[in-house]
């Protein structure tokens, strides 16, 4: 089956992240992440590899604002990543969504021009019959940062 999630995006979201780096940055950023994969990375450190990736979640990345202060944990980013990978492996999410009842709406709002390829979103729904999508066709990856309004106007057209 060809419906739903699957990890081949994986490897092009990363790739679209990394787009117009400068070298430099790009080793950082492959050094931040080698550590966080031997379970030897700071907070800090894993901070400092989504502010360097962070204008590419943004359809425009030079006018990205700039990233808020966040925590992250090394620890729980690397168990979360290895957790997404073994459902997209065990097809939990295309043998369980299929399932969502009827009488509970559900819409999937994207960016269109986000890192992640419109297709996860597209083929994520297509596995619930009765989902709606909607793509805000200028903004990337935070569509309530972006174009607050046109995500307001998407969420105004739910069906209550």
């Amino acid at each position: 089956d060809r419906r739903g999630p699957r990890r081949e995006w994986w490897w092009e979201w990363g790739k679209t992240l990394r787009g117009g780096l400068e070298e430099g940055r790009r080793g950082v950023l492959n050094g931040i992440e080698a550590r966080e994969e031997a379970g030897e990375a700071t907070a800090e450190a894993s901070a400092e590899s989504l502010r360097i990736i962070w204008p590419n979640y943004f359809a425009d990345p030079p006018t990205a604002p700039p990233m808020p202060p966040l925590q992250i944990s090394p620890e729980v980013l690397t168990r979360t990543f290895a957790s997404i990978a073994e459902h997209a492996g065990r097809g939990t999410l295309t043998t369980g969504l299929p399932n969502v009842p009827a009488e509970i709406p559900v819409h999937f709002i994207y960016g269109a021009r986000s890192p992640l390829p419109p297709r996860t979103t597209i083929d994520t729904a297509a596995l619930i019959p009765h989902a709606q999508v909607e793509a805000v066709l200028e903004a990337g990856h935070f569509p309530w940062l972006e174009l607050p309004d046109a995500m307001r106007a998407s969420i105004d057209r739910l069906p209550l």
